[in-house]
């Protein structure tokens, strides 16, 4: 049992670092007049605690088939969702 939690942390651990990669390269940060926003944008999109979701779109996408780096591509869009609302 324990190594069954040991390898879901490290599954989460994983899948955060990856998601984090990619919305750095998506959210760059800017110095021009909507750089502040961006700088909002970012502490949201960017913030530790919010894994879950993502972790859950990139299980569900290897259950289906769906290669990592297409599911890489989309799950950010989807977590934009969420921040938007």
């Amino acid at each position: 049992m324990r190594s069954l939690v040991v390898e879901i942390i490290k599954a989460l651990a994983d899948n955060a670092r990856d998601v984090d990669q990619v919305l750095e390269q998506l959210l760059p940060e800017r110095a021009d007049p909507e750089g502040r926003l961006m700088q909002a944008v970012r502490y949201s999109a960017l913030s530790g605690g919010k894994r879950i979701r993502p972790f859950l779109v990139m299980a569900s996408s290897a259950l289906f088939g769906v290669s990592k780096s297409f599911a890489l591509q989309w799950q950010p869009r989807l977590k934009w969702c969420t921040v938007i609302r």
